[in-house]
């Protein structure tokens, strides 16, 4: 098994010049399809092994990307005895994002209102005010729907998303709110 931190820039990966870390959900897709091979070709000894490509959150997107660049990869190259192929099963993701639309703002204000993060005022003044399908801030949204939703994420702003329930270690004296 390894991991790979993506795009270049993330976590403890780097990224020395920040023109290289201009990313999108394709040039990364090409970024980590280089990746894989070259992770790959330097093991010869799991070379032969089956290759599952696994992800969670945002690797709904990037995930699937990947497997779509690895397979044209390998139709494209299954013929060549000179070129490595990666022996390519299947790939999964956990708790994906698939469309950005429903899949982040609007599944966390969901959340958030049925775990009892804010009150049924709140949550009624979104629902009236906002078509979720549509938040795109800025641009979609009324200006009623972004000061429904502005004031739940003043609620929310001290909560770790990533774990609602867990101990916050955050330095609350230097927020306001």
């Amino acid at each position: 098994m390894f991991y790979l931190e993506s795009p270049a820039g993330v976590g403890f990966s780097l990224c020395p010049d920040r023109h290289e870390c201009r990313f999108d959900d394709n040039n990364s897709a090409d970024d980590n399809l280089q990746a894989v091979l070259a992770m790959l070709q330097k093991f010869p000894e799991i070379q032969n092994n089956d290759l599952y490509i696994a992800g969670e959150s945002y690797a709904g997107i990037y995930v699937p990307k990947l497997v779509d660049r690895l397979d044209k990869y390998i139709q494209a190259n299954s013929k060549s005895a000179d070129v490595y192929v990666p022996n390519l099963k299947g790939f999964m993701v956990g708790n994906g994002v698939t469309d950005w639309r429903y899949d982040t703002t609007p599944a966390f204000l969901q959340l958030a209102y049925y775990q009892g993060i804010f009150d049924e005022k709140a949550y009624q003044s979104m629902q009236k005010n906002c078509d979720f399908k549509d938040l795109n801030f800025g641009t979609n949204t009324s200006i009623a729907c972004e000061a429904a939703i502005l004031k739940i994420y003043r609620l929310t702003a001290q909560l770790n998303t990533y774990d609602m329930f867990g101990k916050c270690y955050q330095d609350t004296g230097s927020m306001t709110l």
